[in-house]
């Protein structure tokens, strides 16, 4: 896990009421609120440092993430925001956005975009983890939605399709790392037979299969966004 996570979050104030300094909501675990337009997330340097949240602006005070119950509002973009101190597979606490919560399921993102309060465009696949009826956080990947869920009719709709999108992903990244090997191949080949040749006649191109193997092993990460929203579709289908 990530030891340094910054963001700075800072909401418009056209979004506060007229009795809240802020529109950014701190909720503490004794029961105290803080308002305030700007957070800045840390996640520590290292093990002398403990993690933290700063309020109202670069300089502003730190309250430490151990005291913090969570920290919610409204972004650029009307989007609600949920932050809250989460221990991904039972592990070490870190700071995570809830993406979606319900009676059996909650969705959680570890990787926030540096230095905005907007939502990434694209997110990375291994930073999603789930809850399943008060389960220890676990990773959100194929084998353990199908461990939790995968008999469920509805969400296993959305959790095949996913599997489908994966699927892809391995037969792409296996064909691809095939094709860049053998044409790899064959440019050693090509070039060991024209070192015994006419120097001016030597082709050292690159084998075209080179190129397609690069083209399919890239391919994936771009289905990665997909295959999320597969997954999280399961989860948010569980009743």
């Amino acid at each position: 896990m990530c030891k340094e996570i910054f963001v700075a979050l800072v909401l418009f104030s056209s979004l506060t009421s007229s009795a809240q300094s802020g529109g950014i909501k701190i909720q503490m675990k004794n029961g105290e609120e803080t308002f305030t337009n700007y957070v800045l997330f840390s996640n520590g340097y290292g093990w002398n440092e403990e993690a933290y949240v700063r309020i109202n602006d670069k300089k502003g005070s730190k309250l430490r993430m151990v005291s913090v119950d969570h920290v919610e509002g409204y972004d650029q973009k009307k989007d609600y925001r949920y932050i809250l101190p989460i221990r991904p597979n039972g592990g070490e606490l870190v700071w995570g956005e809830r993406m979606f919560a319900s009676d059996k399921v909650a969705i959680y993102y570890t990787d926030f975009n540096s230095n905005s309060w907007s939502r990434s465009v694209l997110y990375k696949s291994r930073n999603f983890y789930y809850t399943f009826e008060n389960s220890t956080m676990t990773k959100m990947k194929y084998g353990n939605l199908k461990r939790d869920i995968g008999n469920i009719e509805i969400p296993s709709s959305h959790l095949k399709k996913g599997n489908g999108v994966r699927i892809a992903q391995i037969i792409m990244y296996t064909a691809g790392a095939a094709l860049i090997i053998h044409g790899s191949s064959k440019f050693l080949e090509g070039s060991e037979n024209n070192e015994l040749g006419d120097p001016e006649d030597a082709s050292l191109n690159l084998h075209p299969n080179v190129f397609i193997g690069v083209a399919l092993v890239n391919i994936p990460y771009f289905l990665n966004s997909l295959k999320q929203k597969h997954f999280r579709n399961t989860l948010e289908a569980v009743k």
